[in-house]
């Protein structure tokens, strides 16, 4: 029969393996339902103080990101296409600014619409990368 002893413990057998009392630890906080749900409704309440601009970019950002939300999607890669993303960002903005001036004259687009653009499409990708984890 095979035993543990003092000196196989310390030598990174058992204390800092894989599967040591910190592993545990963020499995229980990765898989509680209960945090889960408090994380939502706290992000839920913050994303209602974005300013106006900013809700309706994120509005399109969100139902962009549902076209791409599967498995095998480039958001769930390791490292994600940057073309792709920024071609995402300026579908987004160009989504925004044709709603913005109907009449399709870019004499009014701002620079800061895609910077807000690429943050905010960041940041839910980050949200759901975390929620999903198929990568």
């Amino acid at each position: 029969m095979f035993m543990f002893d003092d000196d196989m413990r310390d030598e990174n057998l058992w204390h800092n393996s894989a599967f040591g009392e910190r592993f545990y630890q963020n499995r229980i906080l990765e898989e509680n339902p209960l945090s889960m749900m408090q994380s939502e409704r706290d992000m839920s309440y913050l994303l209602e103080m974005y300013p106006k601009e900013a809700r309706i970019i994120r509005n399109l950002v969100e139902t962009a990101l549902d076209m791409e939300d599967y498995r095998g999607s480039f958001i769930y890669d390791e490292y994600p296409d940057k073309f792709l993303f920024f071609r995402m960002v300026k579908k987004i903005t160009d989504q925004y600014m044709s709603q913005q001036t109907p009449t399709g004259d870019d004499t009014c687009k701002n620079p800061w619409v895609t910077e807000v653009t690429q943050v905010i499409l960041a940041n839910e990708i980050y949200r759901r990368r975390g929620r999903r984890k198929f990568w």
